[in-house]
């Protein structure tokens, strides 16, 4: 009995490492899934933010040429 008892519960140890390296693996997955989204954000970001900032040297360099009219 404590040998079936005992392969019973190896059983269920084995299974319970299975899963846990499937969530490691997981979360893994989504680390480098979300630092990969977040790295494309960052660069929209800055080439949003150069849009805006050539926007405004626009209007800045238009309000000139306006007063000087």
């Amino acid at each position: 009995m404590a040998l079936s008892k005992d392969k019973v519960e190896l059983k269920t140890l084995r299974q319970e490492k299975k899963e846990v390296e499937w969530l490691k693996k997981e979360k893994l997955s989504l680390e480098e899934n979300t630092t990969k989204k977040l790295v494309e954000m960052n660069i929209a970001l800055s080439k949003a933010s150069r849009q805006v900032e050539r926007a405004n040297a626009t209007v800045c360099r238009l309000e000139v040429e306006t007063a000087a009219l």
